[in-house]
């Protein structure tokens, strides 16, 4: 609350200072010219502002807030906040024993916003993925326990793991 001070037909500097971390609904009138009665008051709506911290620029909580430079960024923003990857190993097994090792990785990510108020983290959707069709290889005189390994969505849900092939 701001009580300015003037004469009858004198126009002052409102001197309206938005706080740190909102930002103004409309306008802010910068001065105001009295009248000899009937003075409105001046109403300015402020919100919140928001921040979007993406998964390719994570913040820790030594960066400063953008708009709000008093504060750092809350925890929950930081590069294993917003990224994650999804491996999955596919080992095949020949008959002589050698091992050969596929593996398939999938990055995911989702972005967050900071009430640079209050601090308060909401998150957007993770993207989604796949793993890719893996045909496995045909050896003379053998069947292998799968002859394909099926494509397969991956969501946040999903974690890592490991398919073994061996042939009889």
């Amino acid at each position: 609350s701001y009580i300015l001070a003037g004469k009858t037909d004198e126009t002052v500097k409102t001197g309206i200072k938005i706080p740190d971390g909102y930002v103004v609904n409309g306008q802010v009138p910068a001065d105001y010219t009295f009248k000899a009665k009937d003075n409105a008051d001046i109403t300015v709506h402020l919100t919140h502002n928001n921040v979007t911290v993406t998964a390719d620029k994570p913040k820790t909580t030594n960066d400063k807030l953008p708009d709000n430079p008093s504060k750092s960024y809350p925890d929950g923003v930081s590069e294993n906040d917003l990224n994650k990857t999804v491996t999955r190993t596919i080992k095949v097994t020949d008959p002589k024993g050698k091992v050969t090792t596929t593996t398939q990785t999938v990055h995911l990510t989702r972005t967050a916003t900071v009430d640079e108020v209050t601090g308060k983290v909401t998150y957007g959707d993770w993207s989604t993925g796949a793993f890719d069709n893996y045909d496995v290889p045909v050896i003379e005189g053998y069947t292998p326990s799968q002859d394909r390994i099926n494509e397969a969505k991956v969501t946040s849900d999903s974690t890592n793991s490991e398919i073994n092939v061996t042939y009889t």
